[in-house]
């Protein structure tokens, strides 16, 4: 689409955006910029990623698990096939065979990438650093000294 040349100011808009995956549709409001000139409307790219961010961590907290929605959640995150099966220790011909259907994938598969994608969401990296930290893991004798811990921990949510 070519850019706006009607010169007037743009101004704040939210623009409805749906992403279908899985044969699910996710529903946001996206902050954008409109033209009321024209009304061309535009979304910056860093505000679709995100989008695209937390639908990849919503699929897994919808149960949505397909080759099509495993293929969404590591573009979203920015995963490569070869990153990717470095990251969860597999061989690359398994993530493309688990993207085209050809054989199910583990259902951990989307909770880590649901867990990758909330963390991402957060500004946090907790999920990756575990899963590097274990096929590195630290030799023995190693001294880890941790944060000091609570007294009692928070109480844990339970499912309905």
């Amino acid at each position: 689409m070519p850019p706006c040349t009607c010169r007037i100011p743009r101004v704040a808009t939210k623009v409805p955006t749906v992403r279908t995956v899985g044969g699910v549709q996710f529903h946001a409001a996206l902050a954008g910029e409109r033209c009321p000139g024209c009304d061309d409307t535009r979304v910056p790219r860093a505000v679709l990623e995100r989008f695209e961010l937390a639908v990849a961590a919503d699929l897994t907290r919808a149960g949505v698990f397909s080759a099509d929605a495993l293929r969404f959640q590591r573009k979203a995150l920015g995963f490569s096939v070869t990153a990717f099966a470095a990251l969860i220790d597999v061989a690359t011909e398994t993530v493309s065979r688990w993207e085209t259907g050809k054989v199910p994938a583990p259902i951990l598969v989307s909770a880590t990438l649901g867990a990758l994608a909330l963390d991402r969401l957060a500004g946090r990296t907790v999920t990756a650093e575990a899963l590097r930290a274990l096929l590195h893991p630290s030799p023995p004798g190693t001294e880890r000294h941790l944060p000091e811990v609570p007294a009692a921990p928070p109480p844990l949510e339970t499912p309905p």
